[in-house]
């Protein structure tokens, strides 16, 4: 559905630790918190970097079995290597690795490249390095007895999880006034949440998308936190209208083509909801940055709601007597639910639209509002539906 400047652009990851709380210069619900035990596979590693802070290296296939052939390990200069060892890898002289990166698909020629596209490194060293940056790899390694590839003594296939503190840096401006967010990120969360109910990602009943909802997370409460000191005032519109403006700005739409959708290049699938933590990480289309928000909103304490229209998803925030700001009928349009429920829409992948303001847009002739308590082809009404306090 409906947009994640790079993440290197809005949101800027950082292989750092975060120490930083909200910088004002002056001139964007699940119930229980989610387990904090993440990836508990059969051999984990532990590494302690030359730094001082933690990285793991979650081994599953070949890899770290007790006959060595398949191992990980992480430098002082956190550099992930794998190598290979053993009878079957110690008779070869050449080897074919074969890696795919689960996390970063790229663009080649200004074309979206296949999601996940792996990539082949050949040579006479049993060791690989992949990097120093987080990630998950799937790979496999063929060992020849010489570069004519012609017998085989070996082969090897795993997966690789490289977790380290990530640093993720958001800047953005806000009534005239810079702002800028820094918190601390888990890769390993992230995977977590990745992995998590990976078959129910698609079409479900629109009440069903509580799910995604999670202001229980620590993340999620820290940067509700950290947004409401950085606006200062204890106005409920207010606040509303700040962390709208921070998703707003810091979340740009996924690369996307005619032939190919943001969820089919990020994520390999036609229709893909993400929880708040994907979208920290890789930010997401509409109903991804919508539900980050809605998130935010219940860790404030908020009343909030999903809103789905055809082909399109926004937040929706309850407040009481407010009037919206952006009131062109030639640009815009008021989105609110009806009767005297009091929730407004949130549109989340366009910068400086006011709460309970939406872009005029026509949908098979009508704009979004028109279809507000319409039925949709999966059966349910188009409109609000409340997900947190």
């Amino acid at each position: 559905m409906g947009a994640f400047k790079s993440i290197m652009g809005g949101g800027k990851m950082l292989p750092a630790i975060a120490v930083l709380v909200v910088v004002l210069v002056v001139a964007c619900a699940m119930s229980a918190v989610l387990s904090p035990t993440y990836l508990e596979d059969e051999t984990t590693e532990v590494y302690v970097m030359q730094t001082g802070e933690r990285a793991s290296i979650n081994l599953t296939g070949d890899f770290g079995k007790n006959d060595g052939d398949l191992t990980a390990s992480v430098g002082s200069d956190e550099v992930l290597n794998v190598a290979v060892s053993g009878p079957g890898a110690g008779s070869g002289s050449f080897f074919q690795w074969t890696v795919f990166d689960r996390d970063h698909p790229f663009m080649a020629d200004d074309q979206l490249a296949v999601a996940y596209e792996g990539y082949v490194v050949e040579g006479e060293l049993p060791s690989l390095s992949l990097g120093s940056h987080h990630g998950a790899y799937s790979l496999s390694v063929r060992c020849f007895d010489d570069d004519t590839k012609r017998t085989q003594t070996a082969e090897y296939s795993g997966k690789v999880i490289y977790s380290k503190p990530v640093e993720a840096l958001y800047e953005w401006e806000y009534d005239g006034t810079q702002y800028s967010l820094d918190i601390e990120l888990s890769y390993s969360s992230y995977v977590y949440y990745k992995e998590m109910g990976v078959s129910e990602r698609g079409v479900l009943p629109f009440a069903e998308y509580k799910k995604f909802i999670t202001p229980n997370d620590p993340v999620i409460l820290d940067i509700a936190s950290k947004l409401r000191t950085a606006y200062g005032p204890n106005e409920h519109n207010g606040i509303a209208r700040f962390v709208l403006s921070f998703v707003q700005t810091c979340f740009d739409y996924p690369p996307h083509t005619d032939q190919m959708s943001s969820d089919e290049y990020m994520h390999g699938s036609k229709e893909y909801f993400a929880y708040p933590l994907e979208t920290l990480f890789n930010g997401g289309d509409c109903e991804d940055t919508s539900i980050l928000l809605t998130s935010i909103y219940a860790a404030l304490d908020m009343r909030s709601a999903l809103v789905f229209l055809p082909n399109h998803v926004m937040s929706g925030v309850y407040l009481d007597g407010y009037t919206p700001v952006n009131t062109d009928p030639s640009l815009y349009e008021a989105i609110a639910s009806a009767g005297e429920e009091g929730f407004f829409a949130c549109e989340t992948t366009v910068e400086h639209i006011d709460v309970g303001i939406a872009p005029l847009v026509d949908i098979g002739g009508h704009p979004y509002s028109y279809y507000i308590g319409a039925k949709s082809l999966t059966g349910d009404r188009y409109g609000f539906y409340e997900m947190g306090l």
